[in-house]
């Protein structure tokens, strides 16, 4: 299975990736330790070419300085509403951000996304950013 999470991102996609997410976190009024937390999971996940981590409620709670039960609830909250997707893990949940934001909101068993693509979104919006910008020329 590690060799299904490996990601080879450029830099440029990475960038997109983290507007977007940035943007949807606007759009859905993410804020303070949520907003830290989902930006955590995507340094752990994408700042290290990978699609998803094992991450424990101690590890999160140091990587974003908060009680330990304050992140897994905002995590368990988030994977609730499929901002966050996850399984077990060996160490504790394996986390990964749902890059299929028409999904954000809505409960886990309402939603197809089982496994964090941001592959299929970056084929899906680069191509149309490559539009738009032949059109403003």
């Amino acid at each position: 299975a590690e060799g299904n999470n490996r990601l080879y991102l450029t830099e440029a996609e990475e960038n997109t990736l983290r507007k977007a997410l940035d943007e949807q976190c606007d759009t859905h009024e993410i804020k303070g330790l949520k907003l830290k937390l989902i930006q955590t999971v995507f340094r752990q996940t994408i700042g290290y070419n990978k699609r998803e981590d094992d991450l424990t409620g101690t590890c999160l709670q140091k990587l974003v300085g908060s009680r330990r039960d304050y992140c897994n609830k905002h995590v368990t909250e988030m994977i609730n509403q499929s901002i966050l997707l996850f399984r077990r893990g060996y160490y504790g949940r394996i986390l990964s951000i749902n890059y299929n934001f028409d999904d954000w909101g809505k409960a886990p068993e309402d939603v197809e996304t089982q496994r964090s693509e941001p592959e299929k979104y970056l084929q899906n919006n680069m191509q149309k950013d490559q539009e738009s910008s032949q059109r403003c020329t």
